[in-house]
């Protein structure tokens, strides 16, 4: 873990008071089990912290490890504002990446809005910084407007995270403007602001003349049917985006027949997640119409939607045709034995799905057998999630028997998926001096509880 320990940054245990009064250097244990790692301590007590994450913290876009689930907080970083924007100012080349989280400490937010606007300031004037964190700080429109300024100077950051900062329609309307003029930026998350339609709309039009974002996670930010037909037109032009979420949103079905059509011209995005958006199975089937001639899409997330087995029907076929997607889950979609059937089938023909997440779903025991005899000709399936799914011990017999045979299958029955989706906060961010998540509220993908 000396990895850790880089770049002149000071790295503290949780419990490092006496630490601190002494200025030794302690060897301390971490609590998340991954090792131990060297905690350096300093006379001086900086003002403000901020978490850094034993294993470096990063989206879907650029790694699915660990499941994305919430980052340990067993360690923390302490920085001084001033000595930070210092660092930035001066171009510090070994200073890349700033995170400002509040999952794991006592008070929060830990920045205020001065603070963000003389961040803004010095990261326009900076070449080196790549990723910025501040989610749950609630820097508000003001704090979004300063790093929309900053966005039009700067051209080195690639990530910029503000998840669970209020900001509302005009904040995103200053961002979508600065996306215009930047081409750097290549991924950015909104998850949990108040965009609605105006500033999904500002995005949609961002989305249309840039191309330089590869990941935008807008879930969680109140945006309907109407913004969802603005971004899916959005699709049809932009040629780099990659990954697309939009989970937890009341999108519905009035406009998937536009989402459709984007898919069917589209080809580079690669990740779409429509988690608890409230799509019907009239939506699904229009959606599965665009998938049959999709040549991009990888990871589908459909979770958590009423789909029932007609509209699964079609997704099956569309897996019998569909040579690309790797990544499926159905969730909690109100399945039962016909689904079974179809997929059943579908697996015997497809040989690009690696993972399929049918957990949560009321399938029964005949639909495990005729999931156990399609696993016996399948050759690409690894993953399947059959969690909670009303099946007995003779379902497993059959499917653990099927399993033997097929050597390709690693992961079966009441396992958590890997993630199709960037890690999100949860509604209430802050959890108290142990600095863990509730454990009825910690997820992965698909709705999940770890």
């Amino acid at each position: 873990m000396a990895g850790i320990v880089d770049a002149g940054h000071f790295v503290f245990n949780r419990d490092c008071r006496d630490i601190r009064k002494t200025g030794q250097v302690k060897r301390a244990g971490s609590r998340s089990g991954i090792g131990t790692s060297l905690s350096l301590a300093i006379p001086k007590y900086p003002e403000r912290i901020a978490v850094i994450n034993p294993i470096p913290y990063a989206p879907a876009d650029i790694t699915r490890a660990a499941g994305n689930q919430v980052p340990p907080a067993s360690f923390v970083r302490e920085l001084n504002i001033d000595g930070m924007l210092e660092r930035l100012l001066t171009n510090d080349a070994s200073f890349t990446r700033i995170e400002v989280d509040v999952r794991a400490l006592a008070t929060n937010p830990v920045i205020v809005e001065t603070d963000v606007i003389k961040l803004a300031q010095a990261l326009g004037k900076n070449r080196y910084l790549t990723e910025l964190h501040l989610r749950a700080n609630n820097i508000g429109d003001i704090g979004a407007k300063a790093l929309a300024q900053a966005l039009e100077q700067n051209s080195s950051l690639r990530m910029l995270d503000l998840q669970y900062n209020q900001i509302s329609k005009a904040g995103v309307r200053d961002l979508a403007l600065a996306l215009t003029r930047n081409n750097t930026l290549s991924a950015l998350y909104l998850s949990a602001n108040q965009l609605g339609q105006a500033g999904a709309r500002d995005l949609a039009n961002a989305l249309a003349r840039q191309d330089s974002l590869t990941c935008i996670c807008l879930s969680d930010t109140a945006i309907n049917s109407h913004d969802l037909a603005a971004l899916a037109k959005a699709l049809k032009l932009n040629k780099r985006l990659a990954h697309l979420h939009l989970s937890l949103n009341p999108l519905g079905s009035q406009n998937a027949h536009v989402l459709a059509d984007a898919l069917e011209h589209n080809a580079s995005l690669s990740e779409l997640n429509l988690y608890g958006t409230e799509l019907c199975a009239q939506g699904v089937q229009t959606l599965a119409r665009g998938l049959k001639w999709n040549i991009g899409l990888r990871r589908l997330d459909l979770g958590h939607n009423p789909i029932g087995d007609t509209a699964a029907a079609d997704l099956a076929d569309v897996l019998r045709s569909n040579k690309h997607l790797t990544m499926l889950s159905l969730w909690d979609c109100g399945l039962g034995e016909p689904t079974a059937s179809a997929l059943a089938s579908a697996l015997t023909h497809n040989t690009s799905l690696t993972t399929l997440n049918l957990g949560q779903n009321k399938l029964g025991d005949s639909a495990a057998r005729m999931l156990a005899d399609a696993l016996r000709q399948n050759s690409s399936l690894t993953d399947l999630n059959l969690r909670n799914c009303s099946i007995s011990e003779t379902g497993w017999q059959a499917l653990t028997d099927a399993q033997r045979e097929n050597t390709r299958l690693t992961l079966l029955g009441a396992t958590i998926m890997p993630s199709f989706s960037a890690w999100t906060p949860p509604s209430r961010p802050h959890y108290g001096a142990t600095g863990q998540q509730p454990a009825t509220q910690r997820r992965v993908s698909g709705g999940q509880l770890a």
